[in-house]
């Protein structure tokens, strides 16, 4: 005769999951956010030189300050030119008309408090990537046990374009921090906030 086999455990109940989870603590994806970003500025700051950008040369957005400079690259002219001078449209060529106007206009915002719109670019970056890190994390806690909440956080913070969320002059993470926060109040009952 067979042994037998006992019967699979069943998981707890989906409010003892949601008590345990709620508790965890909040600033574990902030602080993984910090410790990677202070990876990738290090990176960049010691290859910059040496990354081979494109045949044209690189505009010198902050001289005497190469390592800004890696941030500032590519699209990063067109959110530069529509903060400060507003679009424009010239039938036949490329224009600044194909980029939406919430990253430029925070960026024209912190002109205003930081002199410069590019600096100003790589703060409202690095300010919506850590709020998209604070929301992730509170998002994932509430469904995942904090060892694999912070896995899934460390794998989407390593994830190779995740760059974009650590100062780029590019508006992917104040659109993912929106998007996640128009989720996160949909979930919590605040359709109009979201």
């Amino acid at each position: 005769m067979l042994p037998r086999q006992a019967a699979p455990t069943r998981p707890d109940p989906p409010d003892a999951v949601g008590t345990e989870l709620a508790t965890a603590p909040w600033w574990p994806g902030p602080l993984l956010f910090c410790g990677v970003g202070v990876v990738v500025w290090a990176v960049l700051s010691l290859s910059v030189a040496h990354l081979p950008w494109s045949s044209h040369p690189r505009p010198g957005y902050f001289p005497g300050q190469p390592w800004l400079e890696g941030w500032v690259q590519w699209d990063a002219g067109w959110y530069h030119s529509i903060a400060e001078r507003g679009y424009s449209y010239v039938p036949g060529r490329q224009s600044a008309v194909a980029f939406f106007p919430a990253y430029p206009l925070a960026m024209r915002a912190g002109r205003t408090l930081v002199g410069d719109s590019l600096l100003a670019g790589i703060l409202v970056t690095l300010g919506a990537g850590m709020a998209l890190a604070t929301l992730l994390w509170s998002w994932l806690r509430e469904r995942l046990s904090t060892p694999a909440a912070g896995t899934a956080m460390g794998l989407f913070l390593l994830y190779p374009y995740a760059y974009y969320l650590f100062g780029a002059v590019y508006a992917d993470a104040l659109f993912l921090a929106a998007v996640l926060g128009a989720f996160v109040l949909l979930e919590r009952g605040h359709p109009w906030w979201a």
